[in-house]
This record gives structure tokens, C-alpha cells and sequence, in this order.
């Protein structure tokens, strides 16, 4: 609703520790005293948009946990995907079939 105020249920440290943390979902939550829902969406950047992009600016290199991404294949090099593909990048491999967890 507009012009309704949203309080944060994290502060932004808290948000940037979720999304660097290789701990499960679950057990963040538990940390956290949220639900794992939110930390899902804090994870994807659904919510906390900012902190990502702050982290990104930062040089931080951020987990995709658990979504295929093509900067994660052992395919992808400093010049793209090694197969050429040309509409690869970001969350292309998804739908790739030669995707490999690098």
C-alpha cells in the first residue's frame, strides 16, 4: 500500500550475512527467528534488492543457492559459454542441458 511504512524484520548486515551464508535455509530462519520463506526471497533478491546490489558493488561474488546460473558452469570463461551459445548468461543454463556445477 502506498505510503504505508515496511518494517524490516533484518538489519542490512543481518540480510548480507543471509545472502553470503552457506548455511541452509532452515537453520538460518532458526537463527533469524523468520521464516524460511523470507530467507529464500532474501536469498533470490526478491527482497533486500539493495543489499545484493551493495554487495555486488563490493566485488562479492554472490551464492546462487541452488539456481542454475551460467557464471557457475564449468562451461563459462572469461569470454562466455566455451560452446558459444549466444543467448547464454545469467539464467540461461537453467534450460541448458550441458550445464556442469563448476
Amino acid at each position: 500500500m502506498r505510503g504505508v511504512s515496511h518494517k524490516r524484520a533484518l538489519s542490512p548486515a543481518e540480510a548480507a550475512d543471509v545472502i553470503l551464508s552457506d548455511k541452509s535455509t532452515l537453520a538460518l530462519a532458526a537463527d533469524y527467528g523468520i521464516s524460511h520463506q523470507a530467507i529464500s526471497q532474501i536469498r533470490l533478491g526478491q527482497i533486500y534488492a539493495d543489499v545484493h546490489a551493495h554487495l555486488e558493488k563490493q566485488g562479492h561474488r554472490l551464492p546462487s543457492h541452488g539456481k542454475k546460473l551460467c557464471n557457475d558452469c564449468q562451461h563459462w570463461g572469461r569470454y562466455g559459454c566455451s560452446f558459444g551459445f549466444p543467448d547464454a548468461g545469467d539464467d540461461f543454463a537453467t534450460d541448458c542441458d550441458l550445464y556442469g556445477p563448476s
